[in-house]
Parts: structure tokens; sequence; C-alpha cells
């Protein structure tokens, strides 16, 4: 009985470890637009997508996430996006992770210079004992914010949309 739960355990694993390749993969090869759809670009737009939950298994939520913000740059016209990624609480795992996996980092690099920026909030730092500088990916001084909420509302105020990842 031991052994058919292990085994069991063993194919979970394998199956995840998959779909955590096809995921990357496809972060990794951009699929062609179909010519038979064409779609104008959107209006210029200001966003913040709050994210406070971790990766899940093998960190694949962290992949679908980034192919949504990928996705929401290319629908907008150059330079009409100013997007903003708050990370608080288990959030800060996207960073954590990006510290050890460089296809990661170099997936949240790609959306900075498409002028993507990722706010990291400092309650979050003390909080779990994080240094931003020896813990988490590409954060700079500039990257912080006192409390990830408080941002939220300010950024909220001055016309931009929320979104909850």
């Amino acid at each position: 009985m031991r052994k058919v739960f292990i085994l069991s355990g063993l194919a979970i694993l394998i199956a995840a470890a998959s779909a955590l390749s096809l995921i990357r993969a496809s972060m990794a090869q951009p699929r062609p637009a179909s010519p038979a759809i064409s779609f104008p670009h959107y209006a210029p737009q200001k966003v913040a997508y709050h994210l406070d939950v971790n990766g899940g298994w093998f960190g694949a939520k962290h992949w679908q996430r980034l192919k949504v913000l990928d996705n929401h740059v290319q629908a907008v016209s150059p330079g009409g996006l100013d997007l903003r990624v708050v990370l608080q609480g288990d959030g800060l795992d996207l960073l954590l992770a990006a510290r050890k996996d460089p296809a990661l980092a170099a997936s949240i690099d790609n959306l900075k210079k498409s002028g993507v920026r990722f706010l990291v909030c400092s309650n979050t730092l003390t909080g779990r004992k994080i240094d931003p500088e020896l813990d988490l990916h590409g954060v700079a001084r500039e990257d912080l914010v006192g409390a990830g909420v408080a941002e939220l509302s300010r950024l909220q105020a001055t016309g931009f949309v929320y979104l909850k990842f």
C-alpha cells in the first residue's frame, strides 16, 4: 500500500514538472499571431497589479502571471502603458524565486525593459526578514514602498486601475 502512495506521489511530481516545463517553453517561444485575426492596440492605460500570493507548485503561477503582464504590455500602444506590480506578503516569492532562476529573472528583466515597474512593500521585507539586495532579484532603492496597500491606494487616487493577481 505504501508503494502505491509513493508511486502516485512521484507521478504527480513528474506531471507537475512537465506542466512547468510547458509553461516555461511557452514563455520562451512567442507564438506568431494568427494571420486571420488582427486587433488594434488599446489606448493608453495606467494599471496597478496587486500580487500578494505565492507561485504555487514549482512556481508555475509565477510564469502564468508574467505571461499575463507580457500580454498586457503587447496589447497597449507602444509607450502607452504605465504598469506597476505591487508585491507584498507572499507576492515577494516571485522575486525570491527569480534570484535563483535565471529564466525567471530574464523574463522579469524583459518586462522592466518594457517599462513595467515592480514595487516592493517594505513592511513585508521587515516582517519576513528579507534583505532586498541579497534575497530579491533586481530590486533598487526606488522600487521600495512603505506599505503595499497604501501604495495601491495612492496609485488608484492618481488614476491607476487596480487589478488583483
